[in-house]
């Protein structure tokens, strides 16, 4: 394990096999974006080589697929710092080695540093709040995203004619007119500033999905969506590349106009992203010798045992918000239950068929259980999901994880829980069904006894 100094005082750049981390003065779960860390002095996981992964590929249009709370906003808005010209016109370009980059992976890459950082023009999009329990509310809250985006583009610019630009959008119903082609607008002006073409960034894509399946808008969403997406990254000459990322790849199986679009989930087979999200055991490793809080044998059977495919098997990872929580903290928490639910799954949960019970009861029993499941759920069919599909769900929720690979071509892989904060979750959710007396045996023989359902649970971590 080698120790590099930095310019910056008390950063230092900390790596050992395949972890690097940036030390600075403590751990801190309240940043999100990448620039937050270097404002708080806060240390970070280097996973800068995302950029190359991202870059590798002329006009790469990707979408990452992970749990919530599972590292996407940082990986984006790291990819957005990275590429983002300067804002002010005829601001010079950066520095990278007295950047937030210095002294990580990314500044080994001389080619693309010298080709791509801060040379883009980035459109960067955050879907989560753009949600409502109505159709027509859900729209409202599009538009004051686009309404909110424009300023932060636009001001900074003289040659930008923003009477012009900004009220052929700004007036009233003007973006109401053409909001499901306002984002290509937009990156078409981006790109005539500019004289580049853009770089889209997405997070969040499928937020607004979720909620319309959980107010029963789905199809008025879907449809929406699809025309937003499908004028701004297909056959649109001003965008390059673009990331989205989400937990689901449900909206665009509803979508063929955007089947140009490389998913990667986390048993992708192109593993350039396999550890480019949630942590390594080497990273944890060195997040816990550097700030001495809690130890990693501590750490280990809470929040590690998510898995992702590389060439060479299975990498073992761990829920990144969790470790960062319980470092800050110095205890050991279920933070990842905490952060939410995801209510369509648990609609879904309700409507199992008894085959899916029986599963569940060998999944216990077993600790582990080999399934087939259905990647290409679309919206529409959400209410009649099949068994294959809601495993899919659950797998793609975070709350099962790969053990073994079995035919890759059929789908069709062995499962088991990923940790006890994740059991914790199954416990509930277990409890649930017991008390609306849905269950079979061997789960009905534990509902007199709730302590011996807990440990139950917990040696199936084994």
């Amino acid at each position: 394990m080698t120790s590099q100094p930095s310019s910056k005082s008390p950063r230092r750049v900390v790596s050992g096999g395949d972890g690097r981390v940036v030390v600075q003065r403590g751990v801190c779960s309240g940043p999100i974006c990448f620039s937050q860390f270097e404002d708080a002095q806060a240390t970070f996981v280097d996973k800068t080589l995302a950029i190359e992964a991202f870059l590798r590929d002329r006009g790469s249009h990707h979408l990452i697929l992970r749990p919530r709370r599972c590292g996407k906003s940082y990986t984006l808005s790291m990819i957005e710092e990275f590429l983002q010209r300067p804002l002010k016109s005829g601001s010079s370009v950066g520095n990278i080695t007295t950047s937030q980059f210095a002294g990580t992976a990314i500044t080994e890459h001389n080619d693309l540093v010298s080709k791509h950082f801060q040379q883009h023009p980035v459109l960067y999009i955050d879907l989560k709040d753009v949600t409502g329990t109505t159709f027509k509310d859900m729209l409202t809250c599009f538009d004051s995203m686009i309404l909110a985006l424009l300023p932060t583009l636009t001001a900074p610019y003289s040659d930008i004619p923003e009477d012009e630009f900004c009220k052929s959008l700004c007036a009233p119903g003007a973006l109401q007119r053409r909001r499901d082609s306002a984002l290509m607008i937009i990156s078409q002006e981006l790109r005539r500033v500019y004289d580049r073409p853009v770089v889209v960034l997405i997070d969040d894509y499928d937020s607004p999905m979720h909620c319309a399946i959980e107010h029963g808008f789905s199809s008025d969403a879907n449809y929406f969506f699809l025309a937003v997406f499908s004028s701004l990254l297909r056959g649109n000459d001003a965008v390059c590349n673009s990331m989205m990322t989400g937990l689901y790849r449900i909206a665009i199986s509803g979508w063929p106009s955007l089947h140009h679009i490389e998913i990667f989930p986390m048993h992708a087979e192109d593993d350039r992203y396999a550890n480019l999200f949630l942590f390594t055991e080497k990273e944890v490793e060195i997040l816990c010798n550097s700030h001495d809080r809690l130890s990693i044998e501590l750490l280990q059977p809470h929040y590690n045992g998510y898995t992702a495919t590389c060439n060479s098997g299975l990498v073992k990872l761990y829920n990144p918000s969790s470790v960062v929580s319980a470092l800050q903290a110095g205890s050991i928490s279920n933070f990842w239950v905490e952060t939410g639910r995801y209510v369509p799954l648990s609609r879904a949960l309700r409507r199992a068929s008894k085959g899916f019970r029986d599963n569940i009861d060998l999944l216990l029993m077993r600790g582990g259980l080999e399934l087939e499941i259905d990647e290409h759920v679309d919206y529409l069919s959400y209410d009649t999901i099949s068994d294959s599909g809601l495993w899919g769900l659950l797998y793609y929720t975070g709350f099962l994880t790969i053990e073994s690979v079995v035919n890759r071509s059929n789908s069709v892989y062995s499962f088991r829980i990923p940790n006890s904060e994740v059991t914790s979750e199954w416990q509930k959710w277990v409890k649930k069904h017991l008390d609306a007396n849905i269950t079979t045996s061997p789960i009905a023989n534990l509902k007199e006894n709730v302590e011996g359902l807990q440990i139950f649970m917990t040696a199936l971590l084994r």
